[in-house]
C-alpha cells in the first residue's frame, strides 16, 4: 500500500488501527499515544501531518524513531546511512 508514499502509508496504519478501536467499542478519541517508525527521518513531517488529520480533538504523545534498512549480499552491506548526526538525534520524542 502507497509503495514509496508516507502519507498514504500513515493513513491506512491510522485507518486499521482505528477500525480496530472501533470495533472494541472505542475509538481514536482513547488514543493516548503514538510511535511512528520511519525509515527516512526526514519523513516525519509528512507522518505528523496525517495523524493530525485523524487527531483533531485530541493530541496523543507522538514518538518518532528513523531505523536503518540494511541487506547483505555477497557479504557486502548495503546500509543506508543517516544523513547526519541531527538526523540520528531525531530519532527521539517529538511533540506535535
Amino acid at each position: 500500500m502507497g509503495v514509496g508514499d508516507v502519507a498514504a502509508q500513515t493513513r491506512q496504519c491510522i485507518e486499521i488501527i482505528k477500525a480496530a478501536f472501533e470495533e472494541a467499542g472505542s475509538g481514536l478519541h482513547d488514543v493516548v499515544r503514538t510511535r511512528v517508525v520511519l525509515t527516512d527521518i526526514y519523513n516525519w513531517k509528512t507522518a505528523l501531518d496525517v495523524r493530525k488529520e485523524y487527531f483533531k480533538d485530541v493530541r496523543p504523545v507522538d514518538t518518532i524513531m528513523a531505523v536503518i534498512v540494511s541487506s547483505t549480499r555477497n557479504g557486502l552491506s548495503n546500509s543506508k546511512p543517516m544523513r547526519s548526526s541531527r538526523a540520528r538525534a531525531l530519532a527521539v520524542r517529538l511533540e506535535a
